[in-house]
């Protein structure tokens, strides 16, 4: 069974403590994290950085946003 695609979305920088523990806590449940620091998101040269992100979102079973 293929694992659970979670998307964590928020502001990197100024949340990075944040979005590290709630990648570990996700992994814990058996889930995949898709994080743009981690190397998650596959970017497409051709398109711009929102599209590409809204492309793995299409792809998650499950959508975090984060607002800080």
């Amino acid at each position: 069974m293929a694992q659970p695609r979670v998307f964590i979305s928020s502001a990197c920088y100024d949340l990075q403590e944040i979005r590290t523990q709630l990648r570990s806590f996700i992994e814990d449940f058996g889930f995949q994290p898709v994080m743009s620091e981690f190397g998650d998101i596959f970017y497409d040269y051709q398109k711009h950085i929102q599209e590409s992100c809204k492309d793995e979102i299409e792809k998650a079973q499950l959508f975090i946003l984060i607002i800080g």
